[in-house]
């Protein structure tokens, strides 16, 4: 059988429309997704924020009238008009074997692997972080992500504790968690990025060590062995003093999702507190700090 796959990028409130047009038109799959790896964060006082645009796929048995479902798809989902759409049609099964080839299992360090879950880990007795991509940022293929996922595969963990802010997919925290880190906190202020982190910390078996709230619900006095943060540079100034106030004496600080041009502006916000040293793939800069004795 061939299916007809019909894609349409939307807003999130009419992304949500769409898909649920997509179910009574009797779809056979509906999938809505972002782009895993384009970082979206909030400054800490703003409204939680959500992906500017969302891919919306329905999948059909082909033949289907596509005029006749466009103009079924516009009423259920009662607007106006239609976003752009792209039509596309697979033989069968290709529409599930082209999305899940997007993604391969990544050898970070060592033992550590981010391995999707329709694939058998290339090193079964490795360390594998089980994680699909999804609606939050982090499934381990963008280079601020790996930079921060190297350290942590390259650095004794046990007995340590972590705080990940801005923990999107949970990737980071999770990974700690397996590599023998003893408890984990993670913050977002999107409640999807803690949906998501909250099921790949079940997926993973490490739920029981990863506590998730947003921002203003983290205890205040609460301090850790290493705090990462792969967020975007301005928010990183802006949380500043309290990045710093989280890392215990003689603990690390992290700092991610910074471009090369705008880590010297990032290391004159935390260099009269921490010693720090630079590490870059790409594009992007990883600032490892350590509080000055």
């Amino acid at each position: 059988m061939a299916w007809l796959r019909i894609t349409l990028e939307a807003e999130p409130a009419l992304a949500e429309k769409i898909s649920a047009g997509f179910e009574a038109l009797g779809a056979v799959a509906v999938t809505l997704s972002g782009d895993p790896d384009t970082p979206i964060f909030d400054e800490p006082d703003a409204e939680p924020a959500h992906w500017a645009t969302v891919s919306v796929s329905g999948l059909f048995e082909d033949p289907t009238d596509i005029e006749d479902l466009l103009q079924s798809l516009t009423e259920h989902s009662a607007v106006a008009t239609l976003p752009a759409h792209r039509i596309e049609r697979l033989a069968d099964q290709d529409w599930e074997r082209v999305w899940m080839d997007r993604y391969q299992a990544i050898h970070i360090k060592g033992k550590l692997w981010i391995c999707p879950s329709w694939q058998s880990p290339p090193q079964p007795n490795g360390i594998n972080v089980i994680l699909d991509p999804g609606l939050a940022f982090g499934s381990g293929t963008h280079p601020t992500t790996q930079l921060c996922l190297t350290w942590l595969a390259s650095h004794s963990l046990a007995q340590q504790t972590l705080l990940d802010y801005g923990c999107g997919s949970g990737i980071l925290a999770v990974a700690a968690l397996k590599l023998g880190c003893q408890q984990a906190w993670g913050v977002d202020v999107d409640p999807q990025a803690l949906a998501a982190s909250r099921d790949n910390a079940r997926t993973n078996q490490v739920a029981n060590y990863l506590d998730l709230c947003p921002p203003d619900e983290l205890e205040p006095t609460l301090k850790v062995d290493v705090v990462v943060a792969n967020i975007l540079a301005q928010t990183l100034i802006s949380l500043a003093p309290q990045l710093m106030a989280r890392v215990n004496p003689g603990g690390t600080l992290l700092l991610s999702g910074i471009l090369n041009e705008q880590a010297d502006q990032l290391i004159a916000h935390f260099d009269h507190r921490f010693n720090i040293q630079r590490q870059q793939r790409e594009d992007w800069s990883l600032l490892i700090a350590t509080p000055k004795t």
